[in-house]
């Protein structure tokens, strides 16, 4: 029987990566903080949060992907997560069986939505209110916040008219195939990675974090 080959995209700036740095060699820590010293360690400048790393992986790997690729930040029990890989064992097993992990959340982006919908909304970053948030407690540069709106953003880079409900891999962690990755040439990639390098926390790396899902043409 065939088993699938499975590795563990980590991207990390200075979180504590006790949890996961001595576990086996199909680990890849990709650091943007302070060197670690440890053998599964990749430095890579701190540019485009970890949807930057995500991509790095993919393009530098494209011709030898593992059958599943897990993609997670380095701190997931903020996220409902224990710091376990045993935690990402369910993720595996729907890709194994889907192509892609179903850990996704539909939100409904309504433009009439209030609250926390607000913060998915087709323009998000062109509101006040979340404009502000995204500059002073996650360091977008003002200028960055408002440049293009998500949904028009999104049309371009996916393809996909950004409708009333979708589907969202909240926090980045997600478990993807081969096959899914593949479905986009290489070139695509490189072109949104290009657009995440100018920036330690640019405005497409929002963008990115609420497309994934259409990235890979998990609808299809």
């Amino acid at each position: 029987m065939y088993e699938m080959s499975i590795q563990y995209c980590v991207a990390r700036y200075n979180e504590d990566v006790s949890w996961i740095a001595s576990d086996p060699a199909n680990v890849l820590i990709y650091n943007k903080g302070a060197r670690l010293n440890v053998p599964n360690e990749l430095m890579l400048p701190n540019v485009g949060r970890e949807s930057h790393t995500y991509l790095h992986h993919i393009i530098e790997n494209y011709d030898k992907l593992c059958d599943i690729t897990v993609f997670t930040q380095a701190k997931i029990n903020d996220h409902g997560y224990k710091h376990d890989l045993r935690a990402f064992n369910i993720l595996i097993m729907q890709c194994r069986l889907y192509g892609h992990s179903k850990n996704c959340v539909t939100i409904n982006v309504d433009a009439n939505a209030t609250n926390a919908q607000t913060h998915f909304a087709p323009d998000f970053n062109m509101l006040p209110e979340i404009a502000s948030s995204l500059h002073y407690n996650y360091m977008v540069d003002a200028k960055e916040v408002m440049k293009i709106p998500f949904s028009e953003w999104f049309k371009n880079n996916t393809g996909y008219e950004y409708k009333q409900d979708v589907c969202i891999y909240v926090a980045g962690i997600f478990a993807m195939s081969k096959q899914r990755i593949l479905t986009r040439p290489k070139e695509y990639y490189v072109s949104l990675r290009n657009q995440l390098c100018n920036h330690n926390a640019p405005i497409e790396g929002h963008f990115m974090e609420r497309s994934w899902y259409y990235v890979f043409r998990c609808t299809e």
